[in-house]
């Protein structure tokens, strides 16, 4: 078993989704305090990677009650613990823009 954050991801991704794919990207790492997150008992490094899906069928899982793709200007209800709207809308620069370099605090 592989410990990168690459694995990790992919791994994440395809137990909540039931999507495969492969971590083309590391897009960013930020501090958790330095954005627009919620107040949280320790510190945290969010680590941010753009993925391309390579196979599977979206469905639902033990962790998940339904899987979605939404566009920037209609995104649901997040938990901005996790990420927020100004993040996802980064990530979306960092898709469109492969070139565009990694991004940390």
């Amino acid at each position: 078993m592989n410990n990168k954050p690459s694995d990790a991801v992919e791994r994440e991704i395809q137990q909540e989704t039931r999507l495969t794919e492969k971590a083309t990207k590391l897009a960013a790492v930020y501090d958790r305090n330095k954005h627009d997150h919620p107040p949280y008992l320790f510190h945290a490094w969010k680590i941010f990677f753009i993925c391309e899906i390579t196979g599977g069928a979206a469905r639902t899982s033990y962790e998940t009650t339904a899987v979605e793709f939404f566009p920037l200007d209609a995104l649901p209800e997040l938990s901005t613990g996790r990420a927020t709207a100004a993040q996802i809308r980064r990530m979306y620069e960092h898709q469109r823009h492969p070139d565009l370099p990694t991004e940390f605090d």
